[in-house]
């Protein structure tokens, strides 16, 4: 007779398969429970009663192997990302085996949503160790995915086992890139009066240091007064402007200024200096252009002319329409002032 016992348990007979070649067998089908490490005993007693000393065997019991025992999570950032940009696949993997695996393979597979189609495959290693949870990313730019709906799908494989498993999957959308079509304002038409002190210090073709320069967008106008710092460089004034509006014209005494300021054509108005004041009526229009749109920028314009009137004796506070109040000691105080 043979019998066998599994961790020390009751003793059970084991049943003869061959009893002519002495082979006894009986099948065990462990339950969940059952998983783990066993000891079974077996023992055998002839017909005079006299009984074997047990020969022990150990054998684990593994109902589901350790990469079979794996799961994970994954997650797209944002939900919904517009073509072109990047989408940020995060992933975990929880090994709650055992058994370590150093080299695993995870591949996040963006699929589709509607025909189940591959489109791009993402890939990288990392080290799970036994009983952890394993974290990871990958950044993916969407320039290759038509805008819609996109199933991401979280793969891993090891090197010992034949075929990868599917722990997760998570879907988003691709949606149209926004266009963006840079536009500018109207045309810019510029007035420009350079007051500076050069028509009564220095001589040149204008009763002045300036050769001309009186001219539209396109006409030269040269300085003729190099060494007066006072004076404003016309040369270079004209550089700028040829790139930076569409057309101007250029004055240098406050009566070409009151004349051109009527002119409705003038969508902006430069001032440079402040040599000459204007009279009140025309410092009246002035203010009336700003009320009405007209952009004004004014360089080195000084509070000291403009005096007041017996028309406009209450508002001497005022230029092109903003108000000041109080004083300032030069040299201590910087203010700048937004028309």
């Amino acid at each position: 007779m043979v019998e066998y016992r599994i961790d020390g348990g009751s003793w059970i007979p084991l049943p003869a398969t061959d009893a002519a070649s002495g082979r006894y067998s009986s099948t065990w089908e462990p339950v969940e429970s059952d998983e783990g490490e066993h000891q079974i005993q077996f023992r055998a007693a002839d017909k005079a009663g006299n009984t074997s000393l047990p020969l022990s065997v150990t054998v684990t019991v593994v109902l589901q192997t350790p990469f079979a025992r794996l799961n994970g999570a994954l997650s797209a950032s944002p939900d919904q990302v517009y073509q072109g940009l990047e989408e940020q696949f995060t992933y975990t993997v929880t090994n709650d085996s055992p058994v370590s695996f150093d080299d695993m393979t995870v591949t996040v597979l963006i699929v589709d949503h509607q025909t189940q189609d591959v489109k791009t495959t993402l890939s990288g290693t990392m080290a799970v160790p036994a009983d952890t949870i394993a974290t990871g990313g990958i950044t993916h730019f969407t320039t290759d995915l038509a805008p819609g709906t996109y199933d991401a799908v979280l793969q891993v494989a090891v090197p010992d086992v034949p075929e990868s498993r599917i722990l997760s999957q998570t879907t988003f959308e691709v949606v149209p890139s926004i266009d963006v079509t840079k536009t500018t304002g109207g045309s810019v038409n510029l007035l420009v009066w350079v007051n500076d002190a050069c028509r009564l210090y220095a001589g040149g073709d204008d009763e002045g240091g300036h050769e001309g320069c009186g001219g539209s967008h396109g006409q030269g106008c040269g300085c003729g007064h190099e060494g007066w710092t006072e004076c404003v460089r016309v040369d270079l004034l004209e550089n700028i402007l040829n790139g930076a509006v569409d057309d101007y014209y250029i004055v240098f005494d406050p009566e070409a200024f009151e004349d051109e300021l009527r002119n409705p054509q003038y969508t902006d108005i430069l001032i440079l200096g402040d040599h000459q004041p204007l009279r009140y009526k025309v410092r009246a229009e002035l203010r009336e252009k700003v009320f009405s749109g007209t952009g004004v920028i004014s360089s080195l314009w000084l509070r000291h002319f403009i005096e007041p009137d017996e028309d406009d004796w209450w508002d001497i506070s005022s230029i092109f329409g903003v108000r000041w109040s109080g004083h300032l000691r030069p040299g201590e105080q910087q203010v700048e002032t937004v028309v």
